[in-house]
Formats: C-alpha cells, sequence, structure tokens
C-alpha cells in the first residue's frame, strides 16, 4: 500500500512510518521541510504544509491510506479541515486522525478542542476511518531529563490523579495496524498504558532507577509557565497557555482508561503494552 502521514517528522509520525515500511508498504512524510525529517526516513520525504493546504494534494495523489497528525497551535482546527479537504480531492480511501485521549472531557484544553471537528469531519466524510485517542505519553519526561538526573528534581506538575500514561511505541503500533490493514476500521480506539502515572510516582520511579533522590517540584502552575518558557523558547504565549491548562486538567481530572481499554488495546497489539519503569530504564542507560 501507498501510505502518507501528515506529521510524519515527529516521535510519533516516524515511529509509525518505520512500523509500516518494515511491513513492506511504502510510506510519503509529508513535511514542509525535509531538515526535519530523520535521515533514515529521508527517502520517504514529500513536500506538503498544512498552512498552505493546496500543497499537500500532490503528495496525496495516488495515496491510499493517510495518518493524519495535526499540529498543538492556535490554528489546527482550520488545518486539519483544510487537510481533509485536500484528502477527499486526491481520492483518498482511508482516513486515520490522531486524536487525543478524552477530548470532550477535557475540552477546557485549546488543543484538545481543536481536535473535536477534525474528529467528526473524519468521521463523517470516510466510511473507512480509525480515531486513535492516545493518553499521557511517556516521552513527556524527555522534557526535564537533565533536570531529574542532574537536579534532583521532576518539575512537569501532573498532580496526584494519575494519567493512564503510554509509550509513544505502543501508540505507533497501533496507528500501523491502522492503516496497513482494515482489522480496526470504524473505531474509535483509546490508547492507554497499564501504569497510572502521578507526579510523586515519576519522581520515585526515577529515584528508585538513578538511585539517588529526585524530588516531585509539586502543583505550581505559574512556576510551570516558567519552566516551559525556558524548555522551548521559541514556543508562543497560546502554547504556554494550552500547555499550563492541560496540566491543570490533568491535576483536576486525571486522565483514566475506561475498564477494558488496555485489554482491548493489548488485543490489537498482540502483545503487553510497555510498563513506565522500563521506559525510564532505557532513558537513563541512554543518558548515562
Amino acid at each position: 500500500m501507498d501510505i502518507a502521514i501528515i506529521g510524519g517528522s515527529g516521535k510519533l509520525g516516524s515511529a509509525t512510518a518505520r512500523k509500516l515500511r518494515s511491513a513492506g508498504h511504502r510510506v510519503r512524510v509529508i513535511c514542509r521541510t525535509q531538515a526535519a525529517v530523520p535521515d533514515d526516513l529521508s527517502d520517504c520525504f514529500y513536500l506538503g504544509n498544512l498552512s498552505e493546504a493546496a500543497s499537500l494534494l500532490e503528495p496525496l495523489t495516488g495515496v491510499d491510506a493517510l495518518m493524519l497528525i495535526t499540529p498543538s497551535v492556535e490554528q489546527e482546527t482550520q488545518m486539519g479541515l483544510a487537510a481533509l479537504e485536500v484528502a477527499q480531492t486526491a481520492g483518498i480511501r482511508k482516513l486515520v486522525y490522531m486524536a487525543t485521549m478524552h477530548p470532550e472531557l477535557m475540552q477546557a484544553v485549546p488543543h484538545f478542542a481543536n481536535k473535536l471537528p477534525i474528529k467528526q469531519a473524519v468521521i463523517d466524510g470516510w466510511q473507512n476511518h480509525v480515531i486513535l485517542q492516545p493518553n499521557y505519553f511517556f516521552q513527556n519526561d524527555d522534557m526535564v531529563i537533565q533536570a531529574m538526573m542532574h537536579g534532583g528534581v521532576f518539575p512537569l506538575p501532573l498532580g496526584t490523579a494519575g494519567v493512564d500514561a503510554v509509550n509513544v511505541d505502543d501508540i505507533a503500533a497501533v496507528a500501523a495496524i491502522a492503516l496497513g490493514s482494515n482489522q480496526i476500521d470504524g473505531r474509535i480506539i483509546p490508547i492507554s498504558g497499564r501504569d497510572r502515572l502521578t507526579g510523586p510516582s515519576i519522581a520515585q520511579t526515577y529515584s528508585e532507577i538513578l538511585g539517588q533522590p529526585v524530588t516531585y517540584c509539586g502543583d505550581d502552575l505559574t512556576g510551570f509557565g516558567r519552566l516551559l518558557n525556558q524548555i522551548m523558547p521559541d514556543a508562543s504565549p497560546w502554547m504556554i497557555a494550552d500547555m499550563t491548562m492541560m496540566f491543570r486538567e490533568f491535576q483536576r481530572l486525571g486522565g483514566h482508561a475506561e475498564p477494558g481499554d488496555v485489554d482491548m488495546l493489548e488485543a490489537i497489539l498482540g502483545r503487553p503494552t510497555r510498563r513506565h519503569a522500563d521506559y525510564v530504564a532505557e532513558v537513563v542507560r541512554r543518558h548515562i
């Protein structure tokens, strides 16, 4: 199959592209610049820009299935809907959309709410569609790994309500199944793991694996905004506010899987989901 990924240069999109190539599919990673594409996928690069929807028509022509990953920006809804119009024009028969966990419940967060019209347009516009709704990523740890390893603190204000976090590789594996087969067509797939993470529990896991104390910094959202400005100096004020609101909602509501969600996911994968402690051990080995 010829499969395209809009948003294929990021961690999730590139992991999906690699799995599809390994399964023998022809993959197009559509991105606005080749410099953003990992070296091992450079031969899959096709030029296209969500900000200029017409630029997507040529790289989408002749494609059997498309995965759409929209960026968490203020214009996300407009970008996503415009991309879907081009996909219809290009004759794309199958659409897989990367939404987010509980977008209806969490729509106080702008980038969750922005995905709702796109999600509905995919459901209405494609009989062969899959909506993927991943939970909080293990890989969010990467933003503050140096603070944990060298400063002894976990500064993300995740709170104590708990998120049933998931590894990016597990999300990519489900995405590859959705794109490359009809196994889960027509379904909305929540993607969570078996570990309910909190700020204190993440700090404890890193303490145990590093063999040195790591302390949770607490639920201070104002300080989190300042931290984001330090670690993401190019982020817009909108994005800083959006991420702050997301962590506020995690503190208030958590991010909990429904009963049976993880069992269903593992049945699709044909294996267990990854555990957070195993991910942490790998991250620590990589940075030592």
